[in-house]
């Protein structure tokens, strides 16, 4: 199960959400420009591409110290409801609740599914050589490296 303060974590409070939809849109060109907690005025897609979506970011709990952040949108026009970055990611992925969290999180590779690890020593990619299959693990300069092959020497993929 995916959740909401995962995906914020990994999307930099939900600005990355913003940006990913709109470049899906706008491709090549600066979306968002990010100052401070606040992302500027943006395109809206849902508003016939105008500069009328100004997005921001603000604490979850303001009355705390440290709290959490979420990104938030306004369309100067009311041309879309106010929300977060949530509320803007139903209206492109026309989906709601786990659905939508899945989408985000394949749609922006963020990896939240149960088991990933990036540091998992099990995954290692297995190839073949030499009609063998061998599992090769990263050498000194990052290259791969065969099963007993030295750092610096052994078969480099």
């Amino acid at each position: 199960m995916i959740s909401r303060e995962a995906i914020l974590a990994k999307t930099h409070y939900g600005t990355g959400i913003y940006s990913h939809i709109l470049r899906q849109f706008y491709p090549g060109e600066t979306v968002m420009k990010i100052s401070g907690r606040d992302c500027g005025i943006c395109r809206n897609p849902f508003a016939d591409g105008s500069e009328t979506l100004h997005v921001w970011t603000e604490k979850i709990h303001p009355e705390e110290k440290l709290s959490d952040e979420i990104a938030r949108h306004k369309d100067q026009f009311d041309a879309i409801p106010e929300g977060d970055c949530f509320d803007f990611a139903k209206l492109y992925w026309r989906k709601d609740g786990q659905d939508l969290l899945i989408a985000i999180n394949e749609d922006l590779f963020l990896h939240l599914e149960e088991g990933y690890s990036p540091y998992d020593r099990n995954a290692n990619a297995a190839y073949e050589y030499d009609g063998e299959e061998a599992s090769f693990r990263p050498g000194m300069d990052g290259e791969l490296v065969a099963p007993g092959g030295q750092d610096g020497g052994g078969i480099m993929v």
